[in-house]
């Protein structure tokens, strides 16, 4: 059989592209032929196991050398299973075994440092040996980190892929059965964003899915974990190329959703609707030149209605930059000019705090909020002041005692500066 020859060497496959396996195809995915690959069977779909996933394949492992047979999962029926990607296995599996996909079987190849170097293994493995291992994927579990702020808190493990490729997004409707610490399944039918009772995470693990996928979802700390099965969906409905007037229609709506879930502190969904409704006014093609200045207009109080609700959850920096925005199409807004010097304020930026305080109460005089928030920041300001004033006293203190041992110590130091003035003079 001729050999089709690939260069995709790396010490890290994850970091660099590595060509699909063709039946015959020969693959360097390590420096100095560290691992080399040599496709048996392909593999079928497109994806492959990443760091994390747990594996499980079978294997015949030999020696380069002579072809001896020293260990082979299929002589003990029963598939290898382990953590990609984590050190539980030699360096030469985790690099291959990344290239693989789902029922492809290739020869690994596996130099003595991507295998058991000069230590060896047992009796079986002399030491800075070679060798050959014949492995065939047979499936994975993927665990990936699906929280907002990627810190750990949300992972999904993939229990059975889904089909296709298309996911739910915000605002889609969707079928599923959920399990909670393997509780009877229940079927479930909800719109992501629209429904109050629906858990955060399985928000989270919905937008993620495809039709069929079953996926277990785990929360950091915590002992409780939930199977979903999404079983149907329907997209979202689109946002760009909508006429005008539904523009408006849509908008409209979001914002008054928006405004519902705000009332019942339901804030981060209020969040959302508000970003959705933004996201309809945003699109101006198609629109002549009134119509776009009533777009932006409109996009006025959807800013300031998303300010506050970013401004409740402490999201000063979010909030500084929808005020921004507002200001940008009405500079002299009062509810932006204070809820950005609210927002400034909490990062201390008391600068610019009073620049927009300054600036509402030129504009509205009798604004008691504006007043409000300008008393909070003397009080703030107030108590720094008095606060540098002890920090500085005392250093000045320290410092003072400190020159006043000093001279007791050297007493003569002064005549001598007395001494070098009459000499000068």
């Amino acid at each position: 059989m001729d050999e089709k020859y690939s260069d995709a060497s790396s010490d890290s496959c994850d970091e660099h592209f590595v060509e699909d396996a063709k039946v015959g195809m020969v693959q360097e995915l390590a420096p100095n032929k560290g691992v080399v690959k040599e496709c048996l069977v392909e593999g079928e779909g497109t994806h492959r196991p990443t760091k994390g996933s747990k594996v499980s394949v079978h294997y015949v492992g030999t020696l380069a050398s002579n072809g001896e047979k020293f260990d082979s999962s299929r002589d003990r029926g029963e598939p290898f299973v382990f953590d990609l990607g984590k050190g539980s296995v030699i360096r030469g599996w985790d690099v291959g075994v990344a290239t693989m996909k789902k029922g492809e079987k290739s020869i690994l190849t596996c130099a003595p440092d991507y295998a058991y170097g000069s230590a060896g293994a047992g009796g079986s493995i002399p030491p800075n040996s070679t060798l050959k291992f014949e492995v065939e994927l047979l499936s994975w579990i993927d665990t990936t980190d699906i929280s907002k702020n990627k810190d750990g808190s949300v992972m999904k493990k993939t229990l059975k892929d889904g089909n296709g490729w298309d996911t739910p997004s915000y605002e889609s409707a969707c079928t599923f059965t959920i399990s909670t610490n393997g509780s009877e399944p229940k079927e479930v039918q909800a719109t992501i964003g629209e429904a109050t009772d629906l858990l955060p995470e399985v928000e989270l693990a919905l937008e993620t899915m495809k039709k069929g996928e079953v996926c277990k979802i785990m929360l950091a700390g915590s002992e409780v974990e939930h199977e979903l099965v999404l079983k149907n969906f329907e997209g979202a409905k689109q946002v760009y190329g909508v006429p005008y007037d539904e523009r408006l229609t849509e908008a409209g709506k979001r914002k008054d959703q928006g405004n519902d879930f705000y009332k019942a502190k339901r804030v981060a969904l209020a969040i959302r609707k508000y970003e959705k409704a933004i996201e309809f006014l945003d699109d101006e093609t198609s629109t002549d030149d009134a119509q776009k200045q009533v777009l932006k207009s409109t996009k006025v109080p959807l800013y300031t209605n998303l300010a506050a609700a970013q401004l409740f959850e402490n999201n000063f920096k979010k909030c500084i930059e929808t005020c921004g925005k507002a200001l940008d199409i009405e500079p002299e807004n009062t509810k932006a000019l204070l809820r950005r010097a609210k927002a400034y304020n909490g990062v201390d930026s008391w600068t610019e705090c009073r620049r927009d305080l300054d600036k509402l109460l030129d504009i509205d005089p009798k604004n008691a909020d504006g007043a409000k928030e300008l008393e909070k920041l003397k009080k703030k300001m107030k108590a720094q002041d008095a606060k540098d004033k002890q920090r500085f006293g005392n250093m000045f203190a320290k410092l003072a005692k400190m020159e006043a041992t000093e001279a007791e110590k050297n007493p003569t130091a002064e005549e001598t500066k007395e001494e070098k003035a009459v000499e000068e003079a």
